[in-house]
């Protein structure tokens, strides 16, 4: 571990300076157990961790860019060994805790990093969600869902931790428009291709849908409407032409991946953050530039109506058709919700219990294979904090949204009067990244969705990171 610029006592320097050789001797007999073992296959995993454990003790911020890169392939974070399934980004995560705790300890440091103004409001949602859950009638889901809620916690402290002020400027939304795209632009390349690993067909074969690298193609178009505003700041900002025509080809592949997703609900919500993204980015345009605008959006909406197919023309068209059967079921949603809200209106039923109160209602359809009702989530993560935790839990939920757009726009409007644009509109950027999944979330089911967690953490390192006029503010 790096172990420089820490003092320590002559037995204490002593006993560091036998700790590679502890390591070292641990690692080889570990593995030595290992292949004299049935699991001979497991030997190189005490020397990866090891060379992790250095390497991330050294440079702790890889592990955030890395969970980071992790989030739009979902899909792809898990593997098995054996009978044991291990997710990567817990891996991670569990390494650089153990590493940042141990190195700010050993340094006698405080952990001034961590502060945050919004744990306050977010340690009495954990003490909400606590309540819910020893209140719930659903124990199990609740116990994890409380869990996962811990985890989002951790993951926030770790990238409090780590993003430093070049990451929070430059290589962030790098990362971020980056990891997407690449995700995104499989799922396109598989759509128009023979391919299959990055979509999926539907049941009935009528079409497929864009995944990428996620789980579920409505995620995907989260995360692509997300990075949005990101795209078109590099876009903007760009300061030669080759950059533009990159940045114009990632916008397109966005366009062509929300189609793809077929995601009736991610179209409208594409549409709208359309608009705010025009709106936000409004005082960049100039007037000889309009008419180029206007030319490349005819040009882009031209090719997407020759390249989509009438499958996706149909789905679309079936946001009006009342008969169809996903509409009817997200309007048994809200009958399942009210009567849930009611019976238990201040603490809910647990965190992430709708599963299980729909599969209870007669709205429930049996599993052909057993014979048990399934259950479904809400498409509605206010809907889900509400049943879940209550009104007390979806207020402070609230909150906190509301308390970290505020603090992306206080520092937005700094920039501004101090004339930075480019800096207030990466800050606008952000805000927009989290106001477009917070609307996304009407019609998608995940309270701890990382994009919303980045976006909360993000509007305090904007106060931490704050630039005045005169500093070196360089940053891409």
């Amino acid at each position: 571990m790096d172990l420089k610029g820490i003092t320590a006592a002559p037995g204490q320097r002593h006993q560091l300076a036998l700790l590679p050789f502890i390591i070292i001797g641990a690692l080889v007999v570990t593995s030595l157990l290992l292949l004299t073992s049935g699991y001979f296959w497991l030997a190189i995993i005490p020397s990866i961790a090891v060379i992790s454990i250095l390497v991330l003790s050294k440079r702790p911020q890889l592990a955030t860019y890395a969970l980071i890169l992790f989030i739009p392939f979902g899909a792809f974070k898990k593997f098995s060994l054996g009978d044991m399934e291990i997710n990567i980004t817990w891996l991670i995560a569990g390494m650089v805790s153990v590493i940042l705790v141990v190195q700010t300890l050993v340094a006698k440091q405080a952990f001034t990093r961590l502060n945050m103004s919004l744990w306050p409001l977010l340690g009495l949602l954990m003490l909400s969600s606590l309540i819910s859950t020893w209140l719930s009638p659903y124990p199990d889901a609740a116990n994890k869902s409380f869990l996962l809620w811990l985890a989002a916690l951790v993951f926030m402290a770790i990238a409090l931790m780590t993003i430093t002020r070049k990451a929070f400027f430059d290589t962030l939304p790098s990362l971020l428009i980056g990891s997407v795209f690449i995700s995104s632009f499989l799922g396109n390349l598989s759509f128009f291709t023979s391919i299959t690993l990055f979509n999926h067909q539907q049941l009935d074969g009528a079409f497929s849908r864009n995944l990428g690298g996620a789980l579920d193609a409505n995620n995907l178009s989260l995360m692509v409407i997300a990075c949005l505003p990101l795209v078109v700041h590099r876009l903007i900002y760009a300061t030669t032409g080759l950059k533009k025509l990159f940045y114009l080809a990632i916008l397109t592949n966005s366009v062509l991946a929300v189609g793809t997703s077929y995601s009736r609900g991610g179209m409208l919500v594409f549409l709208l953050a359309s608009f705010l993204v025009l709106l936000e980015f409004r005082q960049t345009y100039q007037a000889r530039r309009l008419g180029f605008l206007l030319l490349a959006l005819t040009i882009g909406f031209s090719a997407f109506v020759v390249m989509m197919p009438e499958t996706f023309w149909q789905r679309q068209s079936s946001l009006t058709d009342w008969s169809d059967s996903s509409l009817q079921r997200r309007t048994a949603y809200l009958y399942v919700a009210r009567d849930a809200f009611m019976q238990n209106p201040l603490f809910g039923t647990g965190p992430d219990t709708f599963y299980q109160i729909f599969a209870d209602t007669n709205f429930a359809r049996l599993d052909k294979s057993t014979g048990r009702p399934l259950g479904r989530y809400a498409h509605n993560t206010y809907v889900e904090v509400l049943v879940g935790t209550g009104v007390i839990g979806l207020t402070l939920f609230l909150f906190v949204i509301i308390l970290a757009l505020n603090k992306f726009s206080r520092m937005r409007n700094m920039y501004l009067l101090n004339n930075q644009p480019r800096l207030a509109h990466l800050l606008g950027g952000y805000r927009l990244m989290l106001i477009n999944v917070m609307i996304y979330l009407v019609i998608f089911s995940e309270a701890q969705h990382k994009f919303m967690l980045l976006g909360l953490v993000l509007s305090q390192l904007a106060e931490r990171y704050y630039q005045k006029p005169g500093q070196d503010d360089d940053h891409g």
